[in-house]
Order: structure tokens, then C-alpha cells, then sequence
């Protein structure tokens, strides 16, 4: 029996309240188990005017949706009663039955993208917002539920969401509820409404960024700050995003979670950091003031996770491309110096990648003094053994590298007592000249490239067309 477009009239009188008949059948039937060969049965219910067959009808459905073993949720679409059950839950008339409702809907919304897609057609979007403005924390807490697991399917349905105005609606749920759960389930929510690619549109999730930094100021349950520290990474790859979060006074706290035993607020925060830093100087140096930073970073760098030691190298490479102070902060600290030679010669392959981009980027902008700082500190002769290694990627960051340093050398007269480049005489006793004349055969056209425009610049007859 099909209830497709069907009209319900839902009682004005809030029965289940104020009839003890009527609350001791709902009692009954929450306590009683539902079994699929009642499917039809509950099913027919729902589309009654009669109010006990609507709450029998309910209860017994969401029973059967939220089974954790193969619920009907498609017996249940096909059936075309969710019309029925969102006009249901829009109804505030009985609000358990609304309650009710919304969690048969909710269930049926975590099911497959064309499951979910099913529901979102019917309009059930709109219908969960509403619950958000509810007065009954219960509800309010069904209409997150709902609204989390259609975002969590795909960027489609959390631009629809979206479009609705949810994380607007979510953010004031949250200042009017204090219940535990209904703040572990907004956060969630708001979280799902700003994370995946490509990116939600800024104005439309602007202001979950202020609600994600009150309660990691306030929470010390590490699910709920792991939901919000990551909203704010989907916040952060924005450039308004990394913007925003500079003038709300975050990042001390970002900072404190990079010692915290959870692996997930450590990337998260450390990801944060990053785009922050990869931003304009100023911005980067708001990171950079803050006193513990640096030394947590440092640390991190023996982290026994390789994912985490490339965010630290990547964080890293981003701060030595900065100013001349900021590479300096990097440079300047024989501790990390010798933390990027060791990574760059001895980690695992995506880690060395990023410690060698750390390592090149520091000769982007250079000072006399800190280009011969490159020397005495063993960077440039790491620079120059990059030259043989067996990744190709990193052969061109250090033929980068070493063409920025024999420049800068030329540029500033930093000349030998023959009065040559004191770089090139250094290259020489390190075989350098032999590895570059060994690239000008390599396989890969712009490590010929990159080697050929070192050999014509600063090598006069050496290049292979001469």
C-alpha cells in the first residue's frame, strides 16, 4: 500500500501528555520488541488519522530502521511513507511522536548515497532544521543527527544543507543547549558542514569558526575537540578562513594540543598551524611569536608517526620560505638544523621530500651572513650529496637550492683568496662538479634542465652545448 503524497491530521491536543491511557500504551510499545514481519502493519499505522496508530506505527518503524544488522531501510522508501513521517516530525503538536519521527528519518538517512538521496528529495532537509529551534533537547539533538549524516555522504548534499542556513541554525542550538549530548552532536554536525573537498563557500560556513573556538576554549572531551579542531582545519584551508582564526585568539590553544597524546588533534592542530603560516609573513608571524611553538615543533620531529613528522617538515619548509627573521627562527637553531640533515638523509621517502624542501627553501632568501651560515652548518653540503639520491623530486629541490646559493654567492663577492666563488671551491672538494656533469645524462628533462642552467651560469664551458 502506497502513501505517496498522503494527507495526515494530526490531533491538536497533546494526547500522550495528557491522557494516562494513551501514555501507557507509548511505554508499552517502547519496551516491546518490533519484528520485520510487522513492517506492513507499522506502516499502515503511520498513514492513520487515529494518534495511537500513528505512535504505534512510529515506534515500531524506527525499531526496524535503527536494527545494526541489515535494517529495511529500502522496504521502508518503497513503501512511500516518508512523506507521511516528515509531515509527522514537522508537527509540533505531540512532540515524542515528532521526536519519533525525526529518529526513523534520521536512520534512514544513514544509509546509502541513494538511500539518503531518496529522503533529501522529499524535503526532509528543511524538516530537520526546523527540530534545531525546538525547546525539547531531544529534538533537537534528532534533527543533528539527521542533518550530520546526510552532510557526511558528500559535498552535494552539505552544499544543499548549507543553502538552507544550517550552520546559522546549528550555532544558536548550541548557545541555548548546555545538554551533553546536544553539544556533542552540534559540534559533529558543524563539522561535517565545513569538512570535505572542494571546499563549502565561506559565507556559508563563516560562523561555525567562532562556535568551533568557544568550545575548544571551554571542552575537555577529546571527540568533541577533535570535531571542532578539524572544522577548523576545513575553515583554515580558506585564505579568509586562516585569516579569521588569527584574530580570535586560537592559537595558543592549537599550540597546547600539539603535546597531546591524541593523535587527531595533533595533525589537525599541526595542519591548522601550517596554512596559517603559509599565509602572508605577518600572519605566519603571529604563529612564530608564540613561545612554545617552536620548541613543540622540535619535538615533534622525532614523533614514532611519519605522518606527523611530515606536517612538521611541511610546517617547516613553509617557515623557511618566509622572511629573512623567520627562516632565521629555523636556521639559525643548529638543533633543527641538525634535525633536517638527519630526516633528509635517513626518514622515509614523503618525510625527506618535505625536510629537503625545509632545506631549499632557506636559500630563497639570503643574507652574506646567513649564506655562509648554510656552509659552516653542514646544510650546504647536505644540499650537494641531494644531488645523488635516488628520488628525483628531490634532486630538483636541491639543484634549486644550490643554484640560489652559488647566485647569492656571486651577488654578495663571496669570493676564495683566488678571488672565486667561495661556493663553487666548496662544490669541487665535495665532487659536486662531477655530480652535475653525471646529471646532464639523467633521464628526467628537467633535472637536465635545472642541471644545464647551474653549469651555463656559473661553470663557463661546461654545459654539454658548449
Amino acid at each position: 500500500m502506497s502513501h505517496e503524497g498522503a494527507s495526515i491530521q494530526l490531533p491538536k491536543v497533546n494526547l500522550v501528555e495528557n491522557n494516562d491511557q494513551m501514555r501507557q500504551l507509548v511505554d508499552k510499545w517502547m519496551t516491546e520488541k518490533a519484528e520485520l514481519t510487522e513492517i506492513g502493519a507499522f506502516i499502515e499505522s503511520i498513514g492513520s488519522v487515529d494518534l495511537k496508530k500513528q505512535y504505534y506505527g512510529v515506534i515500531g518503524l524506527r525499531k526496524l530502521v535503527s536494527l545494526e544488522s541489515d535494517p529495511p531501510i529500502q522496504a521502508v522508501l518503497d513503501s512511500g511513507i516518508v512523506p507521511i513521517l516528515i509531515q509527522i516530525m514537522q508537527s509540533t503538536t505531540e512532540p515524542h511522536l515528532q521526536l519519533e519521527s525525526a529518529w526513523c528519518l534520521a536512520n534512514l538517512c544513514s544509509g546509502s548515497s541513494e538511500e539518503a538521496s531518496f529522503v533529501v528529495e522529499k524535503g526532509v532537509i528543511p524538516g530537520f532544521i526546523q527540530l534545531l529551534g525546538s525547546p525539547k533537547p531531544d529534538i533537537v539533538e534528532q534533527g543533528m543527527w539527521g542533518l550530520g549524516n546526510i552532510a557526511g555522504d558528500s559535498h552535494v548534499f552539505r552544499d544543499i544543507i548549507l543553502g538552507y542556513g544550517a550552520v546559522e541554525a546549528v550555532v544558536r542550538a548550541l548557545e541555548r543547549n548546555q545538554k551533553r549530548s546536544v553539544v556533542t552532536n552540534g559540534v559533529w554536525v558543524l563539522s561535517n558542514l565545513c569538512s570535505r573537498k572542494p571546499l563549502a563557500q565561506w559565507s556559508l560556513i563563516s560562523k561555525a569558526v567562532p562556535s568551533f573556538c568557544n568550545i575548544i576554549k571551554k571542552e575537555d572531551d577529546n571527540q568533541v575537540l577533535m570535531d571542532a579542531v578539524w572544522g577548523l582545519f576545513y575553515a583554515s584551508e580558506q585564505t579568509q578562513g586562516a585569516q579569521y582564526l588569527v584574530s580570535l585568539d586560537i592559537i595558543p590553544h592549537l599550540v597546547h594540543f600539539l603535546s597531546s597524546p591524541e593523535i587527531g588533534l595533533v595533525v589537525s592542530s599541526l595542519r591548522i598551524l601550517g596554512n596559517i603560516i603559509s599565509g602572508p609573513e605577518e600572519q605566519a608571524s603571529v604563529v612564530l611569536k608564540e613561545k612554545d611553538f617552536l620548541p613543540e615543533l622540535l619535538k615533534l620531529t622525532d614523533h614514532k608517526k611519519s605522518a606527523i613528522r611530515r606536517e612538521v617538515f611541511w610546517i617547516i619548509s613553509n617557515i623557511t620560505a618566509g622572511s629573512n627573521a623567520q627562516m632565521d627562527s629555523i636556521m639559525g637553531n643548529p638543533a633543527y638544523v641538525a634535525k633536517l640533515i638527519k630526516a633528509v638523509k635517513e626518514d622515509e621517502q614523503k618525510v625527506k621530500v618535505e625536510a629537503a624542501f625545509a632545506i631549499s627553501n632557506s636559500t630563497i632568501k639570503c643574507t652574506a651572513p646567513q649564506l655562509l651560515r648554510l656552509l659552516q652548518s653542514g646544510v650546504f653540503k647536505c644540499i650537494v650529496e641531494l644531488l645523488d639520491s635516488n628520488l628525483d623530486k628531490i634532486i630538483l629541490i636541491a639543484l634549486k637550492g644550490l643554484f640560489n646559493i652559488l647566485q647569492y654567492a656571486e651577488n654578495f663577492e663571496l669570493n676564495d683568496e683566488t678571488q672565486q666563488n667561495r661556493f663553487i671551491g666548496e662544490l669541487d672538494k665535495l665532487e659536486g662538479i662531477n655530480k652535475l656533469e653525471e646529471l646532464q645524462s639523467h633521464a628526467n628533462e628537467k633535472i637536465y634542465e635545472n642541471t644545464i642552467r647551474i653549469l651555463e651560469a656559473f661553470f663557463e664551458g661546461e654545459g654539454e652545448d658548449e
